[in-house]
C-alpha cells in the first residue's frame, strides 16, 4: 500500500466523519427546539405566567408552531434513522454510521495505530446492545414517514429511546472525532444555541402582540 493511497483514505475518511457530525448537530438541534416547544406550555418549565402567555402565542399562531413542530418531529425520526441505517455494500451507498465502521474495517490498515478492531467491536456491540430501538425507529420512519402503508403495526418510541439514539451517535462519532481529527468534540452550541433562539423568538412574539394590543385599544379608544 503506497502513503499516497494511505493518506488519500485518511483525508476522506475524515471529511466523511465530518459530513456525517454535520447531520448528527443539526439532529440534534431539531430535538432540543421540539422538546422545548412542548415545554414552553408547562407551569414547571417556564413559569405560570410565561406559560400562559405561550399558550396565547401558540393559539394565535397556530398553524405555524403545529407545522413547524410536526416537521420537527419527522425530521428528527428521519435523521436518526439514516445515522442508523444498514450499510447496503452495494454502488448506491450512502453515509451512515454503519459505513463509516465498515469502511473503516475494510481499510484499517491504512490509518495506522489511529484506531484498532477493538475499538470497532465496542461500537458494534452498543448497537448490537440497542437493536430493538434502532429497528423501531427504521420501521416507524418506513411505514409511517417515507410511506402510508395501509397495513402497519403501533410502535412505541418514546422521548427516552430518541435520547438514547442520539447519545450514542454523539459518543460514536466522538469517538471517531476524536480518533482521526485529534480533537475533542463539543456540541454546547448546538445544545444551547437553538433553545435560546426558541425563546428569544418567543418573547419577541410577546412583546409584539403586547405592543399591537396596545395599539388597537389606544385607536378605539379602548378600556384597558
Amino acid at each position: 500500500m503506497t502513503s499516497n493511497k494511505k493518506e488519500k483514505e485518511f483525508k476522506r475518511l475524515i471529511e466523511l466523519v465530518r459530513e456525517l457530525r454535520k447531520r448528527y448537530m443539526l439532529t440534534l438541534a431539531a430535538s432540543k427546539i421540539f422538546n422545548r416547544l412542548n415545554q414552553q406550555k408547562t407551569y414547571s418549565c417556564v413559569g405560570k405566567s410565561a406559560a400562559e402567555s405561550n399558550v396565547h402565542i401558540f393559539k394565535k399562531y397556530s398553524y405555524f408552531f403545529g407545522s413547524i413542530k410536526e416537521a420537527l418531529r419527522i425530521y428528527v425520526v428521519i435523521e436518526l434513522a439514516k445515522l442508523f441505517e444498514k450499510d447496503q455494500k452495494s454502488r448506491n451507498q450512502s453515509l451512515n454510521i454503519n459505513y463509516i465502521l465498515n469502511r473503516i474495517e475494510k481499510n484499517i490498515d491504512k490509518y495506522g495505530n489511529t484506531i484498532s478492531y477493538q475499538d470497532i467491536k465496542r461500537i458494534k456491540k452498543r448497537l448490537l446492545d440497542n437493536k430493538k430501538k434502532i429497528k423501531n425507529i427504521k420501521d416507524y420512519r418506513d411505514e409511517y414517514i417515507a410511506h402510508d402503508d395501509i397495513s402497519k403495526k403501533e410502535y412505541s418510541i418514546s422521548n427516552r429511546d430518541i435520547s438514547t439514539l442520539l447519545t450514542i451517535a454523539k459518543d460514536i462519532i466522538n469517538l471517531l472525532y476524536l480518533k482521526f481529527e485529534f480533537l475533542s468534540n463539543s456540541y454546547e452550541n448546538f445544545k444551547e444555541e437553538p433553545v435560546n433562539n426558541l425563546n428569544q423568538l418567543m418573547k419577541d412574539l410577546m412583546s409584539y402582540d403586547r405592543e399591537f394590543r396596545r395599539k388597537l385599544k389606544e385607536k378605539w379608544n379602548l378600556k384597558k
